[in-house]
């Protein structure tokens, strides 16, 4: 999250918060369910919940989120996909499909973590408008593109 932030500011929330994302107006807050919680960029105070669905099914596990030329973009735990989601209305707009580039990797299993590899970062750089993704242990970053 690339936000300029002048001072000191504390704000409190309740539930979980596994990922966090901002467009120019708004900050948008996931917690592992299918549920993005929208809020004040001033505040933290939400202001509204909005369900994400694919095809009217939930999508449950959201997780790291990025802000993508006007996207939402989340990744699903313990999923090789992230979702490209409209941020007005919840509905997934397409997939990202990471499983042929994690199936490349070759991440040594863990003790500590039954799946060391899962998918769960996503960057955007929007000057050079690049998108990056890595996941957990993973030894490299990886700059993909759309077709």
């Amino acid at each position: 999250y690339q936000r300029r932030v002048h001072g000191k500011s504390r704000w409190n929330y309740t539930g979980e918060g596994w990922g966090l994302t901002a467009s120019s107006q708004l900050f948008y807050m996931s917690n592992g369910s299918n549920l993005i919680s929208v809020r004040s960029l001033d505040t933290l105070e939400e202001i509204r919940l909005m369900s994400i669905k694919d095809e009217g099914k939930e999508v449950t596990g959201l997780n790291e989120l990025e802000w993508i030329n006007n996207e939402l973009w989340a990744n699903v735990w313990y999923d090789n996909r992230i979702a490209r989601i409209d941020p007005e209305s919840g509905t997934v707009l397409s997939w990202v499909d990471l499983t042929e580039l994690k199936n490349k990797l070759d991440v040594p299993d863990s003790d500590e973590d039954p799946k060391p590899d899962v998918i769960n970062g996503i960057a955007f750089d929007e000057e050079s408008r690049r998108i990056w993704v890595t996941g957990k242990h993973w030894p490299n970053i990886f700059q993909i593109e759309l077709m």
